[in-house]
Order: C-alpha cells, then sequence, then structure tokens
C-alpha cells in the first residue's frame, strides 16, 4: 500500500471483493446500513484496528455484494436520531465521521443544517416532500415548536442545500423544499 493512496488501495480491495464471487475480506466489510446494535460496528471496528493496515465498512453493500447505494445508511441515521455523518474530502482520503444518537438541543449548527439537507434529499429520492412536519418528526419535536424547525429550514435555504419546492407559493403552511440540485 506503500505506493498507493489509501483510496486507490480501498477501491481495489473493493473490486477484488465483488469479482469474480461477492466476498467479505479480513481488511473489508460490507454494511447494508447501520447496525441497531452500537456493539457490532464496535466489534468491527476494534477488529480493524488489529489488523494490520486497518480496514474499510463499506456502506451501502448488501449481503450478495450487491450497491445499494448510501440512502439507506442515511435513512438508518434519521432513524436512530444520530446527527448526520460528516464528509470529508482531502488530498489523499475521503472521511465518514458517524456520530452517536444525540438529541436535537446537543447538535450543532452545522449538524442541524446537514441534517435537514439529508432530510430533504432522502424525501426527495422517495417522491416525497420535505415539510416542517416531516423535520420536526426527524428531530422528534414536538408541533408547538414550530418555529425552531422553521429556523433550520430558514438556515438550510440561506447555506443554499435546500430551496422552495413551489417559489411562487407564499404560503407558510404547506411550504415544501427540494435538494438545491433538483
Amino acid at each position: 500500500m506503500a505506493t498507493q493512496s489509501w483510496i486507490e488501495y480501498a477501491k481495489e480491495l473493493l473490486l477484488g471483493s465483488l469479482d469474480p464471487i461477492p466476498q467479505e475480506l479480513n481488511q473489508l466489510d460490507w454494511k447494508l446500513a447501520l447496525s441497531e446494535k452500537d456493539e457490532r460496528l464496535h466489534n468491527h471496528l476494534s477488529a480493524f484496528a488489529n489488523t494490520q493496515g486497518g480496514g474499510f465498512l463499506v456502506f451501502g453493500v448488501d449481503k450478495d455484494g450487491h450497491v445499494v447505494g448510501i440512502d439507506k445508511a442515511l435513512l438508518a441515521v434519521e432513524v436512530f436520531g444520530m446527527p448526520p455523518p460528516e464528509f470529508i474530502e482531502g488530498d489523499n482520503y475521503f472521511r465518514v465521521i458517524l456520530y452517536s444518537p444525540r438529541p436535537f438541543g446537543k447538535m450543532t449548527k452545522e449538524e442541524r443544517i446537514r441534517a435537514c439537507y439529508f432530510h430533504c434529499c432522502l424525501r426527495h429520492i422517495q417522491s416525497e416532500k420535505m415539510t416542517n412536519t416531516t423535520l420536526r418528526d426527524r428531530f422528534k419535536i414536538k408541533d408547538e415548536n414550530y418555529p425552531i424547525v422553521s429556523k433550520v429550514i430558514s438556515d438550510t435555504v440561506e447555506a443554499q442545500f435546500i430551496k422552495a419546492g413551489d417559489p411562487r407559493s407564499k404560503s407558510r403552511k404547506h411550504a415544501f423544499y427540494v435538494p438545491f440540485w433538483a
């Protein structure tokens, strides 16, 4: 691995695990999504830490080696009330940071904006609309606290991650949002 970047090495491992017969490797483990059991994730990370050269967890790959997309991992993050993952790209690396479950009140403004954006993306690819109500459900916030979620939506629009689904509508009560790229 000394002469190739870790990204090239990870790609090589992943492609090698999928062909000719899909199989997991000592240095590479497939996951469809996050497990409900934190202990399983800790066991995998511990095993990789004790393997020379470490290892890679690849989310979005089912037990038969079929790539199913990151949407399943992001959906698990939502269901378990976790802050959204953080994607960091550097010169020779791409890092995904997953956080343990944390209530809305302990998320940073940036995490709330990312969570709103990912929620909007998931709703959009499922042909559903993101509204104040759906985001309140995601954050487990009571209906009477809708202004808190309105502020998160406003911050996410201002950050240009989402936009109004119908820019001509003046109704705030029936407003819905789509990702910036939609």
